[in-house]
């Protein structure tokens, strides 16, 4: 199985979403019916940067804080049905399989989304997903980290899990798991760009 890899370039600015938009992108996932159909969450650009026969390297051009942000969520959710650890098959493979989305199978140190540098996102980036128990890091927490968005919106959704009862937390997963982003790949930057303009 071929392990891909996001990456969002280092000239990218850092992450910027705010609670408007974690709050609209968490209720586009909840939404009000409970149709078969996940939601639609939008599209990413990408330029495949890929140069080994081992993974699929894909550069964010569009779509970074979305992308960031379903992962964020991820974390949330991985912490919370954690918390309250069934001990049955299905509960234990759904936390091996949410582990998973975020970081390598046969890497499980290195995460699938690497973010950009700027202003400790990949750091605090990678301790949030310690904390949620998906990674093993040991490198310290970064300074500040609660002061700095990536913390806060990671913060703001295991707030709004809080009240979910175990069953419904795991309706929500389904839910994602089941949305659709339209993921648009170039092979050069230039085309990125001419799309991401038009």
């Amino acid at each position: 199985e071929l392990a891909i890899k996001y990456v969002i370039p280092k000239y990218q600015r850092e992450y910027t979403w705010r609670k408007e938009n974690w709050d609209d992108l968490f209720n586009d996932i909840k939404g009000e019916n409970d149709s078969e159909e996940g939601p639609f969450l939008g599209s990413i650009i990408c330029v495949n940067k890929t140069t080994d026969v081992f993974s699929l390297v894909l550069e964010i051009i569009d779509g970074q804080q979305r992308l960031t942000t379903i992962s964020l969520l991820y974390a949330a959710i991985h912490a919370r049905l954690s918390i309250e650890k069934k001990d049955d098959d299905e509960s234990k493979s759904e936390l091996i399989n949410l582990k998973y989305r975020l970081v390598q199978k046969k890497r499980p140190k290195e995460t699938k989304l690497e973010l950009s540098y700027q202003n400790n996102n990949f750091e605090d980036y990678k301790e949030i997903l310690e904390e949620s128990g998906i990674l093993e890091v040991k490198d310290g927490k970064p300074k500040n980290l609660g002061n700095r968005r990536l913390y806060k919106a990671y913060s703001f959704f295991c707030t709004k899990l809080e009240p979910y009862l175990f069953n419904d937390v795991r309706k929500l997963l389904d839910k994602i798991n089941s949305s659709h982003i339209i993921k648009i790949e170039v092979n050069t930057n230039s085309d990125a760009f001419n799309l991401f303009e038009s």
